[in-house]
This record gives structure tokens, sequence and C-alpha cells, in this order.
């Protein structure tokens, strides 16, 4: 009983960071992008409930590039014009 109340605890603390985080969340090309942070978080993830953050990956042909790691979504840099 006390291991099920302490996982509710937790599950309802993560919800109310998501949903805090989700205010923060703003769309930046294709993807989603938190102000306070670095990261560019994955469109599809973000579409499922779930917040990934893609890693930069270097394509001298088409620019910057990022993927994420849970799906392998990918789409150009949007910062770049």
């Amino acid at each position: 009983m006390l291991e099920e109340n302490k996982e509710l605890k937790d599950k309802i603390k993560q919800l109310e960071n998501n949903k805090a985080l989700e205010k923060r969340l703003i769309k930046i090309g294709r993807f989603w992008k938190d102000p306070e942070r670095i990261y560019l978080y994955c469109p599809r993830c973000y579409a499922n409930g779930k917040l990934v953050a893609c890693d930069p990956i270097d394509n001298t042909i088409i620019g910057d590039v990022y993927e994420c790691p849970n799906c392998r979504f990918t789409s150009s840099n949007p910062y770049k014009r």
C-alpha cells in the first residue's frame, strides 16, 4: 500500500511538471522548444505524450539536421534560413 501511494505521488508530480513545461514550450519550425533550454524536442514524440530531445546531426548536403533518438524523426534546423 505504501509503495502504491508513493508511485501515485510520483505520477502526480510528473504530470504537474509536464503541465508546467507545456505552458513554456513554443513551436519553432517543426520542433518544440523550451525557451530556457537549448534543446529542440521531437514533434512526433510530443504528439504521443513524450518529450524527447533531438540530437544534432551534421549533414553537409542540407545543413544541420536534428534526429529523434526515440522515433528517428529527422528535420533540418529551423534556425537556418
